[in-house]
């Protein structure tokens, strides 16, 4: 099995290596013989209201808010959450400081929280854990809205 950095050839998102100033990550697989291109989003959001629908961001605020508002079970939750998450790592989605600090909490909190009740111990994060958690994330992204 190949490594994969034996089949990337390159990888550029500098401003001089990128001639018409588009962030992008640009990289070739060897096998593939063309470029391959993920756009990445060229500003960082500040708060919910600059996030773009559609995008992975928009994707874990709305679960934020069906799972606050009880229309979503806290496995259910937990399971598109990380999805959409990964979908934001994926596309280069990016948020200023204090609004990424906020969905990064989140991540740690669902790192913490067993999805199969199964597999839970004692002292282990509960779904009503989970969820006050998630509601004061969403106070706290209301407070960067002025809210």
């Amino acid at each position: 099995m190949k490594n994969l950095s034996q089949s990337v050839v390159g990888y550029d998102n500098s401003p001089a290596g990128n001639l018409f100033e588009i962030p992008a990550r640009i990289f070739m697989i060897k096998e593939a013989g063309s470029p391959s291109v993920v756009p990445m989003n060229p500003e960082a959001w500040s708060r919910p209201s600059d996030v773009e629908p559609g995008t992975g961001v928009a994707e874990q605020l709305y679960l934020m808010r069906q799972f606050a508002g009880g229309r979503l079970s806290a496995p259910d939750f937990a399971s598109a959450w990380l999805a959409a998450r990964r979908r934001v790592l994926a596309g280069g989605e990016r948020l200023r400081k204090r609004f990424d600090r906020v969905l990064t909490n989140v991540f740690y909190q669902l790192d913490d929280y067993a999805i199969d009740p199964a597999l839970r111990e004692p002292g282990d994060m509960t779904d009503a854990d989970l969820k006050q958690y998630v509601q004061g994330a969403l106070d706290d992204l209301d407070a960067l809205e002025g809210k």
